[in-house]
């Protein structure tokens, strides 16, 4: 019996981007119905990182085997239920897998917020240029409860000011996450900052303020 015929084509078919989160996933092109259609990482077919069996002239495949890394090349060969094997064909393709979330902030701080501010400034640290940085609060003993702002980390910097909105009187422990680019985030910080408010003679006053880290 015959090798398969070399597949003749490799593109990437999703994300659009050149970079992600997820995992793309390949077309393979110029094979028969039947064939074990396999996908390498490099240009020499090794190492496998997905297969499927191919349905029509073209297959589909999303890697199974794909870690974060850049990558610039992808291969493939074909295979019958013999175990005859194709060529192998290769192309030029480029994408960087990225799944690892940023570390999460290591602080928060009271920056500004009078007794009767409408608004406070808390800080953020530990976060890297680039990355959005969400503010939470919460009021009932679960971390990054509710978000109240966000903000973009400037260029050099690892620390950003972000505002609230107007909050009630009432007792606050404010948190942070991270969030780079490609949308991975961060756990909930560990740092916190706790605020309590009071209302006395119909002004609230806060009375205590402490930096909290576990």
């Amino acid at each position: 019996m015959a090798n398969p015929t070399t597949p003749t084509g490799i593109t990437k078919t999703a994300p659009s981007s050149s970079s992600g989160n997820t995992i793309p996933t390949f077309r393979v092109s110029g094979v028969a119905s039947g064939n074990i259609v396999k996908l390498y990482s490099g240009g020499s077919c090794g190492p496998e990182i997905g297969s499927v069996v191919s349905t029509g002239t073209t297959a589909d495949i999303t890697p199974t085997f794909m870690g974060d890394s850049a990558y610039d090349t992808f291969s493939t060969k074909a295979f019958d239920y013999a175990g005859n094997v194709s060529g192998c064909f290769s192309s030029s393709i480029s994408y960087t897998l990225d799944t690892t979330a940023p570390s999460a902030p290591n602080g928060v701080a009271l920056v500004t917020g009078s007794s009767n501010a409408t608004t406070k400034t808390l800080r953020v640290s530990g976060v890297s240029q680039g990355d959005t940085v969400e503010l939470y609060i919460s009021g009932s003993n679960k971390p990054c409860e509710t978000l109240v702002n966000s903000g973009t980390v400037g260029s050099g910097n690892n620390t950003i000011d972000i505002a609230t909105s107007s909050l009630s009187g009432n007792s606050y422990a404010f948190y942070a996450k991270a969030k780079d680019s490609l949308g991975n985030t961060s756990s909930c910080s560990t740092a916190f900052f706790n605020y309590r408010w009071v209302l006395l003679f119909r002004q609230t006053v806060p009375i205590c303020g402490h930096i909290h880290k576990v």
